[in-house]
């Protein structure tokens, strides 16, 4: 069976854009405020904004080249069958007998 956290370790990583494109777009990173729990406005321009912003765009690059990668096509798809499997057998396990 391929490894579950091995899959979402790498995805996450290539989908480290979505980590630099909310520090692009608020100071610190925070979207909400902790305090209140409502969204925070979007910075325009604060110190490592545009740093920030093309991290993103070469994190959306790597990760759009890689999801057309033969192989990593080949180890998704074998993840998701997998998944759905472990899933049907995880509802059978917690369906009550009767």
């Amino acid at each position: 069976m391929m490894s579950a956290v091995r899959l979402t370790t790498d995805e996450r990583y290539l989908q480290g854009m979505t980590r630099a494109k909310r520090y692009a777009n608020y100071a610190g990173g925070r979207k909400y405020n902790s305090e209140t729990g409502k969204e925070i406005v979007k910075s325009e321009e604060h110190a490592g904004a545009k740093e920030k912003l093309e991290a993103s765009i070469i994190f959306r690059t790597a990760w759009e080249t890689a999801k057309k990668h033969d192989g990593y096509l080949q180890k998704k798809q074998r993840f998701l069958a997998e998944q759905r499997q472990w899933k049907k057998m995880q509802a059978t396990e917690t369906t009550p007998k009767i």
